[in-house]
């Protein structure tokens, strides 16, 4: 079995979860730890839960199902009807940005980001090339893939708010980006 395959399950999983849980009132889980940066689902403005799912199968509390192509240990992030989650090559050759309509499971955009000619070696074996989570906001999403750069996608079409800003080397790939006001840190 390749080693993207084995992946499929945590990112479906996480899709899937997150899927389930958007509701009118509250539709945007923006990084990595949520909207009240604690990884907790918030109840509704009315106060009541959301009622998520605490178990589910192939056929049970399951909405759709996508296939998400090579690896990723990204957590997906949420705008709306929008799920944005990172993926690369094995050998980090290839960075790509992938959006989901969680309503569908309808791949919207897989936009290849970043390009390498020769990645470091990751030196474990624990994380991938794209295991730094995206972070998002009204209009914008940024990828982050560690030194090789972090990128500003338009959250509607995928398309680039300009070049991708280049992280000096040494920064660890498992972090993600924080918006702070009109900078990115």
């Amino acid at each position: 079995m390749s080693a993207w395959r084995r992946t499929i399950p945590c990112l479906l999983s996480s899709l899937f979860w997150l899927a389930l849980f958007i509701h009118p009132a509250f539709s945007h889980w923006p990084d990595f730890r949520g909207p009240l940066n604690n990884g907790h689902v918030p109840s509704r403005p009315d106060g009541a839960l959301i009622g998520l799912p605490t178990q589910w199968s192939e056929t049970e509390n399951i909405v759709w199902k996508t296939p998400i192509p090579l690896k990723g240990w990204s957590s997906p992030v949420i705008w709306g009807n929008r799920i944005w989650l990172t993926t690369a090559t094995e050998d980090g050759l290839e960075m790509f940005v992938l959006c989901v309509d969680s309503t569908t499971g309808k791949i919207l955009v897989n936009r290849k980001i970043f390009e390498n000619e020769a990645p470091e070696p990751l030196g474990n074996d624990v994380n991938c090339y794209a295991s730094p989570s995206p972070v998002i906001e009204e209009g914008r999403v940024y990828v982050h893939f560690g030194s090789y750069g972090t990128a500003c996608l338009d959250s509607e079409t995928g398309a680039s708010c300009g070049n991708g800003v280049i992280i000096p080397a040494g920064i660890i790939a498992a972090l993600a980006p924080l918006p702070f006001s009109t900078k990115i840190s």
